[in-house]
Order: structure tokens, then C-alpha cells, then sequence
């Protein structure tokens, strides 16, 4: 897999990757987020190329895309804050170990473009 690449499902519109099914991805500066703990996708709208992968315990708790710590590394990886997308895996009854476990094997697969080293378990 290319870094950064996605497994869009044409069909559905889902993302497939190591067998986890995100949702469709949603232009960031329009998504409402749910109130769930996720694993999500940060992705440019032109191209489908991956930039952030994370994890949090609830998404609507964060002041979240233009708050998060790595906004502008997605903005000019993504080129515009208008390309930037979001598609996100529900974990409801989820541990913050388990999220954070499929986060570090998805970024040490993909290395997206604004990764967080220090946020990976084990080498990344």
C-alpha cells in the first residue's frame, strides 16, 4: 500500500483498511461529530491520500479539527483547509488501549504525512 493510500469501497463509499470498514469521509468544515469514542482518518478531498490517523475517547469532545495540535500540518499537506475530510470507525464500547493499538498499527502501515511519533506504541 502506498503511504498514505486508501482502500475506498466505490460501492458504499466506506474505507477499508486492515479490514476496519470507516465511514464515508466528510469535508471536515461541514461534519457534526458524534458523540462516540472512534478511530478517524484525516484525508485531502482531492486525492483520498490519508495525512492524520488518531483515536479519541469521545469526538465531539475535542475542539476538534481547527483546535487540534496538528490543524496546520493538515492544512498544508492538504494544500487548502476546504480539501481537508474526516471519516471515522465507531469503537463504542472501546478501551483507550484498544484505540490506541489499532491507531499505532495503522500509522506504522500507512505513515501518514503528520504523524505523531510520540504518539505510537512501539517503534514506529
Amino acid at each position: 500500500m502506498q503511504r498514505g493510500s486508501t482502500g475506498i469501497d466505490s460501492q458504499s463509499d466506506t474505507i477499508r483498511l486492515d479490514g476496519i470498514s470507516f465511514t464515508r469521509p466528510f469535508p471536515i468544515d461541514e461534519w457534526d461529530p458524534p458523540k462516540t469514542a472512534a478511530l478517524y482518518l484525516i484525508l485531502a478531498k482531492d486525492d483520498g491520500r490519508i495525512i492524520y490517523v488518531s483515536e479519541s475517547g469521545n469526538l465531539e469532545d475535542r475542539a476538534f479539527w481547527k483546535g487540534h495540535h496538528k490543524y496546520n500540518c493538515w492544512v498544508r499537506v492538504a494544500g487548502a483547509e476546504k480539501n481537508l475530510a474526516i471519516a471515522f470507525y465507531p469503537m463504542v464500547d472501546s478501551t483507550p488501549l484498544q484505540r490506541k493499538e489499532m491507531e499505532s498499527n495503522l500509522v506504522r502501515k500507512l505513515q501518514p504525512l503528520c504523524a505523531d511519533p510520540s504518539r505510537v506504541l512501539g517503534p514506529f
